[in-house]
């Protein structure tokens, strides 16, 4: 019986090992694989948003003209650039930034909203109105550290994440939070 069970337990070992050496170890690239969309798995609080958005959209990667979505998927290639999670404050859970865009009369409408999470809940706060672009703006997060304006201005250093509003290579507007109250500088012009 002993025997046995050393048996098992070396076979177990061999499992395991093998396992975590696997070619199909999660992270891993397979070129002959679909790709995957990475917009597709949203968060309830993202879900329901986009959906109680009638007409509007969420933006996925095939709304990006040509080269913002091959800039994209080089700097962000786990990323959906039309939602992203934030610990913006020491709330309990994570906020979103979500930009929405819908097709009116040949020219696309981007609308951005943010739901900040503040210990009980979410609170709507509307980061960008509902306008009409050539090139819709994508929303991604930044972790803690200092900030400058773009012109040079004063430093800002945050203890949270923040999130980016950016017009790839045109412009990107940071939104951070500091004692609960929403702020805004522009980082590149």
């Amino acid at each position: 019986m002993k025997r046995n069970f050393g048996v098992w337990l070396t076979l177990l070992a061999i499992l395991l090992v093998g396992a975590a050496f696997s070619p199909a170890k999660s992270g891993s690239i397979n070129p002959h694989a679909p790709p995957v969309d990475q917009c597709e798995a949203l968060p309830l609080p993202v879900a329901t948003a986009v959906a109680e958005a009638p007409g509007w959209s969420l933006l996925r990667l095939d709304r990006l003209e040509a080269n913002d979505r091959s800039l994209w998927n080089a700097r962000r290639p786990e990323a959906c650039p039309g939602f992203t999670d934030a610990r913006l404050s020491g709330a309990a859970g994570p906020s979103y930034a979500i930009a929405l865009v819908r097709l009116s009369s040949q020219r696309t409408q981007e609308e951005v909203i943010l739901l900040f999470a503040d210990g009980v809940g979410f609170r709507r706060y509307l980061l960008a109105e509902p306008h009409s672009v050539a090139n819709p703006a994508v929303v991604w997060r930044t972790g803690p550290g200092e900030i400058r304006a773009w012109d040079g201005g004063r430093s800002i250093r945050l203890t949270y994440d923040s999130i980016i509003l950016e017009t790839i290579e045109a412009t990107a507007r940071q939104f951070y939070f500091v004692r609960g109250q929403m702020r805004s500088v522009i980082t590149s012009e």
